[in-house]
């Protein structure tokens, strides 16, 4: 067996390295270093906290913003025209009452009933004509307010005759002296203060006091009080009713004095339940609570379809409860 020849190294020639060139040197930049050195950004913070960025989210609030005041303006403007809606169906409360009571009422010439009465309305104005049993007539312009009520008070009495001036005499028809009377040459004596007189006008009764002392009532005949004001006390104690009154009254002179109407809830219920008319007027079905009426007395008629009709007198007075409550079934 023949022994392997040995294999001779390989030789190999040095790699020639070219020797490396020198970077250029930068350049001088001159003039331009104390330029540059001012506008350069300065260096970041390392210890600053990293912003993210917040586009995205701000984009979204501010969509969501814009939808929500969208709809919240929807919302109330919607809710403003349905109650817009609801409060021109509700009806107002015309409350009139006059002296002498019993006047026949129209409203938009429609006959309504006879004072005092309560009208329930519809909202707006209403052309109101009140005519007295003596033939004379008022004419008035009624605003009604949706859930609210309004009184006025008429004095529908004859008018009194015109007094005479005060101081002045009546003339002779005939240029004779009655015996008794001065000659053309004396001179005549004064003549005396005509009277005053003061009168009150309500749909009741009052009683008149004037410091303490009772000086007759409202229904009689006119008060005859001395020239000058005067403050008197108006009383009617079944209707809780009182005022003072400070009138100036003129020598010679009449004075009527117009009070303000007052009024005052009621309450009405029935069993098992009625439709209530009061002077006339429907009210609705049963219950019914603060039906505002002038102080009075009136007549509330219930009416059932089977159990029929029931009439019941009630006074609708100040400061206490004015209830009615009928059980039709007895």
């Amino acid at each position: 067996m023949e022994r392997p020849r040995p294999v001779p190294p390989v030789v190999r020639a040095p790699a020639v390295v070219a020797p490396l060139e020198p970077p250029p040197a930068p350049p001088d930049l001159g003039e331009l270093r104390p330029y540059l050195a001012a506008h350069a950004a300065p260096a970041p913070d390392p210890f600053a906290p990293r912003r993210r960025p917040r586009r995205f989210a701000t984009a979204l609030l501010a969509v969501g913003l814009v939808a929500l005041s969208g709809v919240g303006a929807y919302v109330w403007f919607a809710g403003d025209d349905a109650r817009l809606a609801a409060g021109a169906t509700i009806p107002g409360t015309f409350v009139l009452s006059s002296q002498p009571p019993g006047a026949q009422v129209t409203v938009d010439g429609v006959p309504a009933g006879v004072t005092p009465l309560a009208l329930p309305l519809p909202p707006g104005p209403h052309e109101v004509v009140a005519t007295a049993v003596n033939g004379r007539s008022e004419r008035l312009n009624a605003e009604v307010t949706p859930g609210e009520s309004a009184a006025r008070h008429l004095v529908l009495e004859p008018l009194p005759a015109a007094l005479p001036a005060p101081g002045t005499t009546p003339v002779p028809s005939s240029t004779s002296t009655p015996a008794g009377a001065t000659s053309p040459g004396q001179v005549a004596a004064p003549a005396p203060p005509a009277p005053s007189f003061v009168t009150f006008s309500l749909p009741f009764d009052v009683q008149i006091y004037e410091n303490g002392t009772f000086l007759g009532s409202n229904s009689g005949e006119r008060l005859r009080v001395r020239p000058g004001a005067h403050t008197f006390t108006l009383v009617n104690e079944q209707l809780g009713f009182r005022t003072d009154e400070t009138v100036v009254v003129g020598p010679g002179r009449s004075t009527r004095r117009v009070i303000e109407q007052r009024s005052a809830p009621l309450s009405v219920n029935a069993l098992p339940w009625a439709e209530v008319f009061i002077s006339g007027r429907s009210f609705g079905e049963t219950p019914l609570a603060n039906i505002s009426l002038p102080i009075g007395t009136y007549r509330v008629t219930l009416r059932h379809p089977t159990l029929g009709e029931r009439e019941v007198p009630v006074t609708v007075r100040l400061g206490a409860p004015n209830r009615v409550a009928v059980d039709l079934r007895r």
